[in-house]
């Protein structure tokens, strides 16, 4: 079986898992993917403000949300595009979290929106004419993206390894 250009005997390649990525990066992606709310935060004037959203999350690490134009945390991305998210993976102990920093901003692309959109509604178990409309500019909500440039998996139940660093 053929992978990231590297043939893998099939014994070593887990179903779901995508052999391209390193192990953090994995481990990451996967908690993004069975979590659905994560909080968003943002600066303004020196002041943080931290938001409850739903997300979804590319294989690159990339988190989209949906939310209106005039809420707090999109005002504050059109002044200053610094943002961190938090993400609680497992709430009874040992507590396993996902924390990341980066840049985020209103994605404007037509295709990624809808090739987003689609992945977006299926995740979060959303109806697809919501997810048209926001393809189509007619929902109040716009999608937006968080660009990671550092994420940490804190997990302190790994006593060799409690704390992972991924960047891209």
């Amino acid at each position: 079986m053929l992978s990231c250009g590297v043939l893998l005997p099939t014994l070593f390649i887990k179903p779901g898992y995508n052999n391209c990525m390193d192990n953090t990066q994995q481990l990451i992606h996967d908690h993004l993917q069975n979590t659905e709310v994560m909080q968003l935060a943002t600066v303004r004037d020196g002041k943080p403000w931290c938001s409850t959203v739903h997300f979804y999350a590319d294989d690159a690490l990339n988190v989209y949300w949906c939310s209106a134009l005039e809420t707090r945390h999109s005002k504050e991305l059109q002044d200053d595009n610094s943002a961190a998210i938090a993400v609680a993976v497992q709430i009874p102990w040992p507590v396993i979290g996902v924390q990341m920093e980066g840049t985020a901003g209103l994605v404007k692309d037509a295709d990624e929106i809808a090739k987003v959109m689609s992945a977006y509604a299926e995740k979060l178990h959303r109806d697809s004419e919501w997810a048209a409309r926001v393809v189509r500019g007619e929902d109040e909500k716009k999608l937006y993206c968080f660009t990671p440039q550092l994420a940490v998996l804190f997990d302190p139940g790994n006593k060799e390894n409690a704390r992972r660093e991924w960047r891209p």
